[in-house]
């Protein structure tokens, strides 16, 4: 009842903060620099793509959402370890070494990554030595979102070790028996490898290389910290290739006049937080009919490579929906300034 309360007080306020919005004004596009490029990119309406984009050759991969639990920072020196909130995965720390020890998971402290993946803020921050990589042997259990119903919800599993080459993780069921021990092996050209808990822990590489995209469109998790208990909410945004990226965002400039000298403008700020660009490009219209997401085209995005400086993308949102109407599609346009 409380969550029921929490969400409610979350919409109202989202309503309130919608109604103090610029109004919105149809953009008439006035005629087309053929530099300034358009993409449009498919969700599904229940939102269930993580999708990859390259701003130079358009869609570089796509797969579902809900195929993983978690991540693995996939560099040879990476220990890294990402919780995916899109899908409602939650951690905790047993405080035990031991499989067999009870564990009852209404009793646990369960943990949520921070949104903008900063190392020191993952549920799994402090799973090794810092320093040498040792491990601290403790056991975690998973809640992998699908509700206590689910006989495949909870498990409990260990990081067994990290080297250059590989993660070694073990896993058993709720009761303590060993399910299984699989190697999950680093790609040193890709940001991050993948680990579902299905079939008992299956390792997946489906991300493409880390030089051939700029951001990912996904679901993930927001929290809003102003309730007690904190609310955790899903949103669905980008992820930047923060290898690759930094990002700064200014609402005060036309996006057809903005020159490349305007991305060197001091008071800008640029991060290569994951979520710099996150969700907030778009809000929720509640009209008659039902809720409408709004796009902010007022804002624009500067993408600047983190190696290159002189290599600028501006970049704003324009829509949520399709030609024909249908919902988590969003659209955007984009320029390399030069």
């Amino acid at each position: 009842m409380i969550l029921l309360r929490n969400i409610a007080y979350v919409l109202v306020m989202i309503m309130f903060l919608s109604s103090c919005e610029k109004e919105e004004i149809p953009v008439k596009l006035p005629p087309r620099d053929f530099n300034v490029r358009m993409m449009g990119v498919d969700l599904g309406t229940e939102y269930d793509k993580q999708v990859y984009i390259n701003l130079n050759s358009g869609i570089v991969q796509s797969v579902d959402n809900n195929s993983w639990d978690l991540s693995f920072d996939a560099a040879p020196e990476g220990f890294t370890i990402y919780i995916n909130g899109g899908k409602n995965v939650l951690v905790a720390n047993t405080g035990s070494t031991d499989f067999s020890a009870d564990t009852k998971s209404s009793e646990l402290n369960w943990r949520w990554d921070e949104a903008s993946g900063n190392a020191d803020s993952l549920a799994l921050s402090h799973w090794c030595n810092r320093y040498n990589y040792k491990t601290f042997d403790s056991v975690y259990v998973i809640d992998r979102g699908k509700g206590s119903s689910s006989s495949d919800n909870y498990f409990k599993f260990k990081i067994i070790a990290v080297t250059p080459q590989k993660y070694v993780i073990s896993v058993a069921d709720m009761s303590g028996k060993f399910i299984k021990e699989t190697n999950i092996y680093k790609s040193p050209e890709k940001m991050l490898v993948y680990f579902s808990f299905d079939n008992g822990g299956t390792y997946y590489n489906f991300e493409p290389p880390i030089d051939s995209w700029h951001f990912k469109f996904l679901r993930y998790r927001w929290i809003y910290y102003e309730f007690n208990p904190p609310l955790l909410y899903q949103v669905t945004g980008v992820h930047l290739n923060s290898t690759m990226l930094d990002v700064a965002i200014d609402s005060s400039l036309t996006f057809y006049d903005i020159k490349f000298n305007q991305s060197l403008n001091p008071a800008l700020y640029y991060s290569n937080d994951r979520d710099q660009i996150g969700f907030e490009w778009k809000y929720p219209d509640f009209t008659p009919n039902g809720v409408r997401y709004r796009t902010r085209t007022y804002i624009n995005y500067f993408l600047r490579y983190r190696y290159l400086p002189d290599l600028v993308y501006k970049l704003r949102f324009i829509d949520f929906y399709d030609d024909k109407g249908n919902k988590g599609c969003p659209r955007f346009e984009y320029q390399l300034l030069n």
